[in-house]
């Protein structure tokens, strides 16, 4: 198992913990990979669905109204 792969699966399990930033950063690393075509194209991807998963919290926190 090499080191990047090692990062995809922290990335992952950073994202399953909502830790979105830092697995952003991971992602975004892995995603600029010249020698690694298949990895960069599947960070890319987690990239895509981590901005999808930000905009879907972000849309549940503005529909819950507030309660005081």
């Amino acid at each position: 198992i090499s080191t990047n792969q090692i990062l995809a699966k922290k990335a992952f399990l950073l994202e399953q913990t909502k830790h979105y930033d830092d697995a952003k950063a991971i992602w975004q690393h892995l995603s600029e990979l010249k020698h690694k075509p298949k990895l960069a194209a599947s960070a890319k991807h987690s990239l895509e669905t981590l901005e999808q998963i930000k905009i879907q919290n972000i849309q549940a926190k503005i529909s819950i109204p507030r309660m005081i």
